[in-house]
């Protein structure tokens, strides 16, 4: 069984480096944890406290590594119950949770990495990677890497606040850095982080199947496309609106 101090240290541990997820994320499983639940379940009738916090689409539920986290910012509905970290979250399936949520900056799972955790024992890394719009990024792909398109259609199809898919190439003036194949997302904003870790979550799987990396960027459908975009001139390999995706043969830049 994991202390709260164990997990603490794990947890920072996590934070300074990525090669420390798998660690946290397995201690984590066996850790005594703290939730709210509701006093009143008539006015509460759900399991956990939820809360919704600024830029995020949907409801959160929040989770601690201590109880002296989860009292102080419990609310008057709410008490304070000890669990195991898997059977929290097995009963949770299907929200997204957040891990002391005063934290900055603090974890947050979505269901698709959840799920991934409790039936895999796998939480693919995720690194942001900054890019100046101002200067040439992305190309058009001289070719999808071979599988690729079909990974990704029975991912999008069950994410619906993805609309459209491209697959670019990431370009790079460094000579350490060769580029990468570059998906690019199109979709409500405020879940983009989410399209992206589910995505990344299945790719990092099959990575030995792509010689070079894969990364992502997303657009906001509810605005005219990027520049950088529309000048590349592709043709979507998903599109949301059209009663089946296109075939990734319609890509003029597949071999």
């Amino acid at each position: 069984m994991t202390t709260s101090s164990e997990l603490e240290l794990l947890m920072e541990r996590s934070k300074a480096s990525g090669a420390e997820d798998a660690a946290f994320f397995k201690a984590l499983l066996d850790a005594t944890i703290y939730v709210h639940v509701p006093k009143d379940k008539r006015q509460f009738p759900w399991r956990f406290m939820r809360f919704r916090r600024p830029g995020e689409a949907g409801m959160l539920t929040p989770f601690f590594t201590d109880r002296r986290r989860a009292k102080k910012s419990t609310q008057r509905v709410a008490r304070v119950v000890a669990m195991q970290g898997r059977a929290f979250l097995e009963a949770s399936r299907g929200s997204t949770v957040i891990l002391n949520p005063e934290d900055t900056p603090c974890c947050i799972l979505y269901p698709e990495e959840v799920a991934s955790l409790l039936d895999e024992n796998y939480m693919a890394p995720v690194v942001g990677l900054g890019v100046d719009e101002a200067r040439v990024f992305a190309c058009a792909s001289g070719s999808i890497p071979d599988g690729l398109v079909e990974i990704l259609i029975p991912v999008l199809r069950d994410l619906p606040f993805v609309d459209v898919a491209y697959v670019a190439r990431r370009s790079s003036d460094k000579p350490q850095d060769p580029g990468a194949t570059l998906i690019v997302l199109g979709g409500d904003p405020r879940l983009a982080e989410r399209a992206a870790r589910a995505l990344t979550t299945v790719l990092q799987r099959q990575a030995a199947r792509f010689v070079a990396g894969v990364d992502m960027a997303h657009f906001d459908t509810s605005q005219p496309p990027p520049k950088w975009l529309t000048d590349l001139g592709l043709q979507p390999v998903f599109r949301r609106s059209l009663s089946s995706v296109d075939d990734e043969a319609s890509n003029p830049n597949r071999n």
